[in-house]
């Protein structure tokens, strides 16, 4: 795979700085990349199925009222 020369000369510079051969350097990028864009798929997936109104229920909430039972932590686990 070509690089244009600009990002060629980056690759050669910032390879050397972390002690990396210019190909690992490049696979661990693509990795990067690839790890961002799945984490942000996931994101929007999670905000598609978003419940909206549960979310203002509970801002919404008293702080003087006491939380529910499942969001409490086991005092062992604090």
């Amino acid at each position: 795979m070509g690089l244009p020369t600009s990002s060629r000369n980056a690759v050669d510079r910032l390879a050397e700085r972390k002690h990396a051969g210019d190909n690992q350097f490049i696979a661990i990028a693509v990795a990067e990349k690839i790890l961002a864009l799945a984490t942000a798929d996931e994101f929007e997936r999670r905000a598609a199925a978003a419940e909206f109104d549960a979310f203002d229920r509970i801002m919404s909430r008293k702080t003087d009222e006491p939380s529910v039972e499942a969001d409490r932590l086991d005092p062992d686990l604090a």
